[in-house]
């Protein structure tokens, strides 16, 4: 019931900013955002994880088929309006959700725009570097992920409070004790 609601927003929500004659980009960047929230608000990712192998089947269907939703209304935004106000953060969305559908390099090529955008925003050129290094060292290739990792620090993150902060602390210690195995396993 909850999916139908959010669908229905999100057509009402794209039938109104149209009325109001808002920009193209800022439509897109809603359903964009309106299919995130459709996923990540609904029990959809509860039934992704369900060990009932019916509701895991039908929610992975939804869920992936929400992503490449998002994917096209990302690729539409990128490719149509790349002085888009939203642009940056649509290079972040769509590399997030390429990693989600499991198209690491389409990930990988997104994550690289990403930094190469020349913005003072820097919180997402921080999660771009994480998921880098996350994804180089699942591809054992410890030097490189050491030198996105080392590259954090120039990429400063502002904390409302504690607990994200030791989360991302945590996170980073993680990923240099993986790199730093992984080198000492190869000598």
């Amino acid at each position: 019931m909850k999916i139908i609601f959010y669908l229905i927003t999100l057509f009402a929500s794209t039938f109104c900013y149209s009325q109001e004659k808002a920009h193209e980009d800022e439509i897109i960047y809603v359903k964009i955002h309106t299919l995130e929230e459709v996923i990540y608000t609904t029990n959809l990712m509860q039934f992704y994880l369900s060990k009932d192998k019916n509701e895991n089947r039908l929610a992975k269907e939804t869920v992936e088929q929400l992503w490449r939703d998002m994917v096209s209304n990302c690729d539409a935004l990128i490719s149509k309006f790349p002085n888009s106000e939203y642009f940056f953060e649509t290079l972040y969305t769509k590399a997030s959700i390429e990693q989600a559908l499991g198209n690491i390099n389409i990930a990988k090529e997104f994550y690289e725009k990403v930094l190469n955008f020349e913005t003072t925003k820097t919180a997402l050129k921080n999660k771009s570097l994480r998921a880098l290094a996350f994804l180089i060292i699942e591809e054992k290739d410890f030097t490189k992920a050491l030198n996105y990792l080392d590259q954090i620090k120039n990429y400063k993150v502002y904390y409302d409070c504690g607990v994200p902060y030791l989360g991302d602390k945590k996170s980073l210690e993680i990923m240099y004790m993986k790199c730093y195995d992984g080198l000492n396993k190869k000598q």
